[in-house]
C-alpha cells in the first residue's frame, strides 16, 4: 500500500509524535510512505493533488483545507483519513469560529475515517457524522529511563513551546505564592524567556537530544490550563512526558490532562493559587508520596500510552477498514 501522510513538518510535535511512529510501523510491514508538508501555496496543493492521485491513502493531520479543495482531494484518493490532537473547529482561545467549523465538518464528512486525540475530540468529530476513534497522544517510555540525577533545590518543570507559554503565564499569581511559601525552583524548557519575582527560573532551550534528562533531573512537573473549548481538545502531551519521566504531576483540572492525571495516585489537581501552594507543599514535604507518585505515572504510561501500543490501535483500524 502507498500512504501520503500530509503534516505540518518534523519539527512539529503533532508530526513527531504521532505521524512519524504511524509511519515507521507502516515501513516495517512493507508498505510505502511519503510525507508531504500540509502549508502550501496554490502551487503545492497542485502537487499534493498529484501524490494524492497516486496514494492509496492520505492521511491529513491537523489541517483543515478549504472545502473544495477536501473535496478534490477526496476524489483523488477515496481512502482519507483526518487525524486532530487539538480543537481545531475553534479559536485558539476558546471562541467559536464558523469558518473553522465549516471547514472542519467539510473533512470529517469526507474521511474514511477519524483518529481524535481525545474523547472530546471524538464527539465533536461524531456530532458532524464523522467515523471516529479516540488515538491518545503516546510516548515512548524508554525515551525517559536514564539514570536519574535530581537537582539539589526541589525543582518544578514545566515543557512548552511559546504558543502555549500563555497558559505559563496565567498561572503567574500562583507560582509567585509558590515561590514566597516554599524553598523550590522552577525549571522552563522551551523557546521563550520567561521570569518570575518570586521564584528563580530556570530556562532550558527545547532539544530532543537533551529534553528526557533535563525532566529527569526535576522534582515535580506542572501543568496550569485554562479552561475552555480549546484547551478541551488538548491531549496532554506535557502530563504524559512528566509522568514518563517517573515525574508527580500538578495540573489543573482540564482538558485531556483531567482524563490522564490519576489525584493522589499519579499527582495532584490544584484551581485557585492556594491549591498549588498547598500541592507543592505536600509533595515537598513528603518525599515517599512523590517518590510513590512518579513511580505510578511511570508505570500508567507504560499500561496506557506506551506509543507501539497506540501504533498498533492506528493499524488495528486500518486493517479493519482494509486499508493496510
Amino acid at each position: 500500500m502507498r500512504y501520503l501522510l500530509v503534516g505540518k513538518g518534523d519539527e512539529n510535535p503533532s508530526t513527531r509524535y504521532r505521524l512519524e511512529p504511524l509511519a515507521a510501523r507502516l515501513e516495517q510491514l512493507g508498505h510505502s510512505v511519503t510525507f508531504s508538508s500540509s502549508e502550501l501555496g496554490a502551487y503545492g496543493k497542485a502537487g499534493l493533488l498529484s501524490a494524492a492521485a497516486r496514494s492509496d491513502v492520505v492521511i491529513v493531520q491537523r489541517k483543515l483545507f478549504g472545502g473544495p479543495f477536501v473535496a478534490a482531494l477526496r476524489a483523488c484518493c477515496r481512502n482519507l483519513i483526518f487525524d486532530f490532537d487539538d480543537a481545531v473547529f475553534v479559536q485558539s482561545d476558546g471562541s467559536e469560529s464558523r469558518t473553522r467549523r465549516s471547514r472542519f465538518g467539510a473533512v470529517v464528512r469526507r474521511s474514511r475515517m477519524v483518529w481524535a486525540g481525545n474523547a472530546y475530540l471524538a464527539a465533536a468529530a461524531e456530532s458532524l457524522g464523522g467515523e471516529a476513534h479516540v488515538l491518545p497522544t503516546s510516548v515512548r517510555g524508554d525515551h525517559y529511563s536514564l539514570f536519574e540525577r535530581k537537582h539539589e533545590t526541589f525543582t518544578l518543570v514545566w515543557i512548552g513551546s511559546r504558543s502555549t507559554s500563555r497558559y505559563l503565564e496565567a498561572c503567574r499569581p500562583a507560582l509567585e505564592a509558590i515561590g514566597r511559601a516554599c524553598d523550590v525552583r522552577l525549571k522552563v524548557i522551551g523557546d521563550f524567556d520567561i521570569a518570575f519575582d518570586a521564584i528563580p527560573v530556570d530556562v532550558v532551550g527545547w532539544s530532543a537530544a537533551t529534553e528526557a534528562e533535563e525532566l529527569l533531573r526535576c522534582h515535580v512537573g506542572i501543568a496550569p490550563m485554562q479552561n475552555n473549548a480549546w484547551t478541551r481538545g488538548k491531549c496532554a502531551l506535557k502530563v504524559l512526558q512528566y509522568m514518563a519521566s517517573g515525574l508527580p504531576v500538578i495540573s489543573s483540572r482540564a482538558g485531556a490532562n483531567a482524563e490522564v492525571l490519576e489525584e493522589n495516585h499519579t499527582g495532584l489537581f490544584a484551581g485557585s493559587p492556594e491549591q498549588w501552594v498547598a500541592a507543592v507543599q505536600r509533595l515537598q514535604a513528603e518525599p515517599e508520596t512523590c517518590r510513590q507518585f512518579g513511580e505510578n505515572a511511570r508505570r500508567v504510561v507504560r499500561e496506557r500510552y506506551e506509543m507501539a501500543s497506540v501504533v498498533q490501535q492506528s493499524t488495528d483500524h486500518l486493517a479493519a477498514a482494509g486499508l493496510l
